[in-house]
């Protein structure tokens, strides 16, 4: 096979790679007001809030490098609750980090 060739074929699958969307990790539970919601991964620091009783995706949220929270969905109270005590319970894998000057 040559040399040109080769390249091609490496080059489509590393854009193959690079597409590929990022696996969906379940990163535990939390219960707030006596409901359970499932966390999920969805991309690096952000998550979407799952209601385990009727499995709807109730909102989603994104944490970012400076101690906020960008929240979304339509009941934003619930999903800050929630992403509250996922943080307080260890559930997301964000880090607080030295901002450096």
């Amino acid at each position: 096979m040559p040399a040109r060739s080769r390249r091609s074929v490496w080059a489509g699958v590393a854009l193959a790679l690079v597409k590929e969307k990022m696996q969906p990790v379940v990163k535990g539970m939390v219960q707030v007001h006596s409901v359970t919601y499932r966390i999920v991964r969805v991309h690096p620091g952000q998550y979407d809030v799952v209601r385990l009783l009727d499995d709807v995706r109730v909102g989603t949220f994104t944490l970012g490098t400076r101690r906020e929270a960008i929240i979304e969905g339509d009941a934003a109270e619930v999903v800050r609750e929630v992403a509250r005590a996922a943080l307080q319970g260890g559930r997301t894998t964000w880090a607080p980090r030295r901002l450096m000057a």
